[in-house]
């Protein structure tokens, strides 16, 4: 054989089938990505906060997740444990938490949603058989909400029972007959054995009841009995805010007091719990409840005050409250636009001013001075005397005499003359 042919002939083939090989291989990946259910596009935008789930749950139950975004259907830890790898791997996971016990997949999770536990039965037995509207199922007539609200009040329908097998009892063994002794020499009699009594008879036990056993009262508040249909989407809040406010829910059915993030943020674990929620919502600040819901509804906030005052005061009707003869219309009309009532000024305390000092009286005012007028001395005929002038303000030194003194007085009061001088004295001052 010339393999000098045949080697540049195997070096062309190689390559041509390793592509081929490639190209099948591709292929084959397609077709398995293919085959591997992919996401809608677009997703939807709810129920649940993952949209994957809300996705995988209309898919499977074919129609919208029931349940606030974390909560029931949307619970991710209802599917794997909320693991999952893709979204095929998530949309088989919900059909495995819908697919048992029951053969109605609503039914199975109607009583998830309501008791938090699968049904006590299988297939169309036991709590999976309950029906009403003659259809075999509790839909009534598509509707899942009636469905939740009925599942478990229907009757549930007693499981078959098996007729127990007839019990099988042991034929009684018969008793053996003693041999004929011999004609001749006669061997002594054998002794024969006691017959063995007959086994009594076995009675056959019924067998044990499948029925499930009864299920412990729950604990804490329980929702009314029937349901009722509105005005919220979820049943629960329409009963939990009548019980609370005393009035059907006010608003659209997913807004205002039936927006379910009002009450814990829409999580809850059973109707007691969410009955307490939709109480903390209402409690406060105001002590009218209708007050605070009606502020809650328009205005998106809580009030403008606590008690009975501020926004919490605002009156008509002379009720001492806004719900005007009863109608929350009415004080949902009129809720923000009534004067709130002024607080109450609190008086101020007095001032206290210090007491005026007092003010001094003005001083007297010094008396003017006297101007002392010289008593002239009287004329002699020998030696005429000139008076003497007084300083401003002073007093002569000897005061004057009285004009009745003796004589040898008023000789001391004379001014001593000066020395003779031809020239007249100065008259006296003016006064």
């Amino acid at each position: 054989m010339n393999f000098e042919i045949i080697s540049p002939l195997a070096r062309k083939i190689r390559p041509t089938a390793v592509a081929i090989f490639l190209v099948l291989a591709s292929i084959a990946s397609g077709n398995a990505l293919a085959q591997s259910r992919q996401p809608p596009s677009p997703l939807p935008t709810g129920p649940c906060q993952d949209p994957w789930v809300s996705a995988a749950v209309a898919g499977v139950l074919g129609r919208p997740a029931y349940g606030p975004p974390a909560a029931m259907e949307c619970d991710i830890k209802r599917y794997g444990g909320g693991v999952w790898s893709n979204y095929d791997d998530l949309y088989k996971k919900v059909e495995a938490a819908y697919a048992a016990p029951c053969s109605d997949r609503w039914t199975t999770a109607a009583i998830l949603n309501r008791a938090n536990r699968r049904p006590n039965g299988s297939g169309t037995s036991g709590e999976c058989a309950m029906t009403r509207s003659g259809d075999g199922k509790l839909r009534l007539n598509g509707s899942f909400d009636t469905l939740m609200a009925n599942v478990l009040t229907a009757p549930a329908a007693p499981p078959a029972s098996t007729p127990a097998a007839p019990a099988v009892t042991a034929a009684p063994k018969p008793v053996p007959t003693p041999a004929a002794p011999p004609a001749t020499n006669p061997a002594p009699p054998a002794v024969v054995a006691a017959p063995k009594p007959a086994p009594a008879p076995q009675i056959a036990k019924a067998a044990p009841s499948t029925a499930p056993a009864p299920a412990a009262p729950p604990q804490g508040r329980q929702p009314p009995n029937p349901l009722p249909t509105g005005p919220c989407k979820d049943p629960w809040v329409s009963a939990a805010v009548a019980g609370v406010l005393g009035r059907p829910a006010y608003g659209p059915p997913a807004a205002m007091e039936c927006d379910i993030k009002r009450y814990g943020g829409g999580v809850w674990s059973n109707y007691d719990d969410l009955y307490k929620k939709v109480e903390a919502a209402y409690a406060a600040p105001c002590s009218d409840r209708w007050t605070t819901a009606a502020i809650l509804n328009r205005a998106s906030r809580r009030p403008n005050g606590s008690g009975t005052s501020g926004e919490c005061a605002m009156t008509r009707s002379g009720d001492g409250k806004l719900r005007l003869n009863g109608s929350f219309d009415a004080l949902m009309a009129n809720v923000l636009t009534a004067p709130a009532a002024q607080p109450i000024a609190t008086p101020a305390a007095p001032a206290v001013t210090a007491a005026p000092k007092p003010v001094p009286a003005p001083a007297a005012p010094s008396p003017a001075p006297q101007i002392a007028k010289a008593v002239p001395a009287p004329a002699t005929t020998t030696t005429p005397a000139t008076p003497a002038t007084p300083t401003q303000g002073q007093q002569p030194s000897n005061p004057a005499p009285a004009i009745n003194a003796p004589a040898a007085t008023r000789q001391a009061a004379v001014i001593p003359p000066t020395p003779f001088s031809s020239t007249p004295p100065p008259p006296p001052p003016a006064a």
